[in-house]
């Protein structure tokens, strides 16, 4: 009885141990094609890149991280749904994951769901009252919106005329739906300064004197099934005036 007890206890133990190690083996397999995942994504390979993050996911089915990439690899390509879906899943496995909420928020944003999109930059603002990116988000989703509609032409131009009050500034959203560059500039008597960001706030670029006279003009690349915007205002305070803006797009 003895023998027996001693021979059931070491083949749990080699169990426990085989165990042991496939978990380790899975993590590490799954932390590879994170690794090569994120090498993928940031060279702008989002299908390579969302292969590798769902066999992540395969091998470690609650590595928030690679849910969180793959969601903004969905989001590049156009698929809301599941990059919706991705971001619901982070958020049930890291409720206090900021960057979540901020992401979630930017899909919701595309979707037209913008009371949601508030709700979740107003939630990471809560979890991360130093996240400037939730605060921009939150600023700009309570601001009237001129929204630059480019269709499938291969060269697009766009204009509109604005009265700007001092120390305001106005902001205009561009879709892009296709690989191209966008040239933004400003034409009138004013002193401009032009500011570019991406749909999650981070500023892109920026200018001041690039157009004619004290005009402010910038040119960006853009990605397919992309938001920007755009923010123009005075050099500094005191500036106020009429001025025109203008938006080219060229198709790549």
């Amino acid at each position: 009885m003895k023998r027996f007890l001693l021979t059931l206890l070491s083949f749990s133990f080699i169990i426990l141990i085989t165990m042991s190690a496939c978990n380790k083996g899975n993590s590490t397999l799954a932390q590879i094609h994170l690794d090569r995942g994120i090498e993928y994504f940031e060279s702008g390979q989002f299908e390579s890149a969302k292969n590798d993050f769902e066999e992540a996911i395969k091998q470690s089915p609650r590595m928030g991280i690679a849910y969180q990439y793959l969601g903004q690899v969905y989001n590049r390509l156009g698929d809301l749904d599941n990059a919706l879906e991705s971001f619901n899943t982070l958020i049930r496995l890291e409720a206090n994951n900021d960057t979540a909420y901020l992401l979630r928020g930017a899909v919701y944003q595309s979707l037209g769901e913008q009371e949601k999109a508030l709700e979740d930059w107003e939630t990471a603002m809560r979890l991360n009252p130093e996240n400037d990116s939730s605060r921009r988000m939150i600023e700009t989703a309570q601001r009237e919106w001129i929204f630059m509609d480019m269709s499938t032409e291969t060269v697009i131009e766009r204009s509109a005329s604005k009265n700007l009050a001092r120390g305001a500034e106005h902001f205009f959203r561009f879709f892009s739906n296709s690989n191209g560059s966008v040239t933004v500039e400003t034409t009138g008597n004013l002193d401009t300064y032009i500011e570019v960001y991406n749909n999650t706030w981070n500023k892109i670029t920026e200018n001041d004197d690039g157009g004619n006279s004290y005009n402010a003009r910038v040119y960006i690349n853009t990605e397919s099934n992309r938001e920007y915007f755009f923010k123009v205002r005075g050099y500094d305070s005191s500036v106020s005036g009429n001025y025109s803006i203008h938006i080219r797009f060229d198709y790549k």
